[in-house]
């Protein structure tokens, strides 16, 4: 019997010190969650906002034409048509990029 408890006293305290020896780990980049990729892929010196583009396209997209319900298209098929009126409507990066946002962000899902 007292050989069993020293047994069990060395199994324990092996235990707690491989326990409190091991290497703990933080997350690291990988492991974080990360943000999904901009799908219109653009870069800007701030996040695009999607307030900031509903505004700017009711203002300048609006003045020329009626608008779209941002739901009319996909995401696919928002990319050319912003890439070829951006220029039309003189947008500037930022106010293109924010204008990108508000229509991805109500766009109909497909393809």
């Amino acid at each position: 019997m007292k050989h069993t408890k020293s047994i069990f006293a060395i199994a324990f305290t092996a235990i707690i010190i491989f326990t409190a020896c091991s290497h703990k780990s933080t997350p690291t980049a990988a492991k974080t969650p990360q943000q999904a990729p901009a799908q219109f892929n653009m870069m800007t010196a701030a996040a695009p906002s999607v307030v900031e583009g509903e505004k700017t396209y009711n203002a300048k997209c609006g003045k020329c034409h009626d608008l779209k319900k941002t739901t009319a298209y996909t995401a696919n098929e928002w990319k050319p048509i912003m890439n070829s009126m951006a220029v039309k409507a003189k947008l500037t990066a930022d106010e293109k990029a924010n204008v990108m946002a508000y229509v991805m962000n109500g766009s109909k899902f497909g393809m």
